[in-house]
């Protein structure tokens, strides 16, 4: 039971210190894209995941104005419309969702189970977890993909004016 725990943890892990970078870099891209001021800081873009309590909310801020600054139809990085607004905040909503459902796995735990099994609210909180990442992972790749897409544009648009 500890070996597959142990291996979802560690791919976990890696798929947020590999979206964290992508998130350094693409906020280290906005001087480039002529963003003077996106209201975010590359060095943020990696801290506001460790401070405790800020962390709740600092991430979805900061993919929110990558996603502002991003937008190829504005030289000064103001959003031209909501629509990837809603799709960030579903990605953050997910994320919130798996780790609430990460922590049930440790609240649910009953001492009158028999060891190596799992009880019945754990059960629960494991299968809501994973729905929850997996969910959370095919909107995170959409982020990453529309962001990329949007300072692609802006960089083209640049090129040629």
């Amino acid at each position: 039971m500890a070996a597959p725990a142990l291996v979802a943890v560690a791919v976990r892990l890696s798929a947020l210190i590999a979206f964290v970078a992508w998130l350094y870099r693409a906020t280290k891209n906005l001087p480039a894209l002529g963003v003077t001021d996106a209201g975010v800081t590359p060095g943020w873009t990696i801290g506001c995941w460790f401070v405790p309590f800020v962390n709740i909310i600092a991430p979805c801020i900061v993919v929110l104005r990558l996603w502002r600054a991003s937008d190829p139809g504005s030289p000064a990085g103001h959003s031209q419309g909501r629509h990837g607004w809603l799709l960030v905040y579903a990605w953050w909503g997910a994320f919130l969702a798996g780790s609430a459902a990460g922590f049930a796995v440790w609240f649910a735990r009953a001492t009158d189970a028999p060891p190596g099994m799992l009880a019945r609210g754990q059960a629960w909180a494991y299968l809501c977890s994973g729905i929850a990442t997996v969910v959370m992972s095919l909107l995170a790749v959409r982020v990453v993909r529309e962001i990329e897409r949007r300072q692609t544009e802006k960089s083209q648009l640049q090129a040629f004016t």
